[in-house]
């Protein structure tokens, strides 16, 4: 509850960057005691959502808009790392479950319900891995696209969504490449997907895609 809490406190910006995370006073806020909250305070550590500093103690962390190029080469790394694997591991009733969070991105996109679309979107991509069996790349998938809605929701508020028909098409294209076993498709779509995206929230705010991404 307390790593919930404090989780959604930072990634729906109620705690800001900078902020100190007093262990007695959330845990008088929270009505605990001092050790969940510590152990909380370790795992958002984990996840680079907090800092400890010296001096101060535990900090929640700022993310520069820089980070974007990073982000988005790691994560489309860990994809064309996961479908390499993937592809021969992928089953009919698989596709089934991604064809579930694709039909609940359309839904949501139809009924403008983004933070419907946010989770669904996650959950398809953080689905590839778990039916995989990757359970690191799933871990490190799901943690950087933690990072990218943080950094999202920090220093591009106000930044329209790329194209939802665009995306729902290549999660279609993604469904069908495994379907088919056809890793040079997905490899590609993979590159495209996070390449779209990027390069769609720099024009956004005015600035040019770097030379790596």
């Amino acid at each position: 509850m307390v790593l919930h809490a404090l989780r959604s406190e930072i990634m729906g910006g109620q705690l800001q960057p900078g902020t100190r995370l007093v262990i007695d006073d959330i845990a008088k806020r929270m009505n605990v005691s001092p050790i969940p909250v510590r152990e909380a305070l370790q795992v958002l550590q984990s996840e680079r959502l907090v800092e400890v500093r010296p001096h101060i103690g535990a900090v929640v962390t700022d993310i520069t808009p820089e980070a974007i190029q990073e982000i988005f080469l790691l994560l489309e790394s860990l994809e064309i790392a996961v479908f390499r694997l993937a592809v021969e591991r992928f089953h009919p009733e698989h596709l089934d479950q991604l064809k579930i969070y694709h039909e609940g991105m359309i839904s949501a996109a139809a009924q403008g319900d983004e933070e419907r679309w946010i989770v669904q979107n996650a959950g398809f991509h953080t689905a590839i891995p778990t039916l995989a069996n990757l359970p690191r790349a799933r871990e490190m998938i799901a943690r950087t696209g933690t990072e990218w809605e943080r950094l999202r929701r920090l220093r591009f508020q106000g930044v329209s969504r790329p194209d939802s028909a665009q995306a729902h098409a290549e999660h279609a294209q993604m469904i069908q490449a495994l379907a088919d076993r056809d890793l040079p498709t997905l490899e590609t779509l993979a590159r495209d997907h996070n390449r779209h995206a990027y390069t769609h929230y720099l024009g956004q705010v005015g600035q040019k895609p770097e030379s790596g991404l």
